[in-house]
């Protein structure tokens, strides 16, 4: 997904207990730019779109209930979920083995 599809596909919904008083395509924005500032700050194994359509599949849903993780790696995803969560009021509950896969 370019970022450019991730700004229209803005709903124009409220966002549930919103900490932005902005329309919803400025939200959007605003998350790009702390999705990039997140990114290279810390390691993600993820890539920007894959952060983008999650963001997008999250704010686009009208769903109820807490989003988990599974796997965290350096929790580059969770700070980015993390945001996404309190900014439309729902719980990020973050599980990892701190073990990573182990073979066989």
């Amino acid at each position: 997904m370019l970022v450019q599809e991730f700004l229209d596909r803005a709903t124009g919904k409220p966002i549930l207990n919103s900490e932005f008083s902005h329309d919803d395509i400025n939200y959007r924005q605003s998350i790009l730019d702390l999705f990039e500032q997140i990114h290279e700050a810390v390691r993600c194994e993820h890539s920007p779109a894959e952060a983008w359509i999650l963001a997008d599949a999250i704010l686009s849903e009208n769903a109820a209930g807490p989003i988990v993780e599974c796997g965290v790696f350096k929790g580059g995803m969770t700070t980015k979920l993390s945001h996404l969560c309190r900014s439309t009021g729902r719980e990020l509950y973050v599980c990892d083995s701190f073990l990573g896969l182990l073979a066989g």
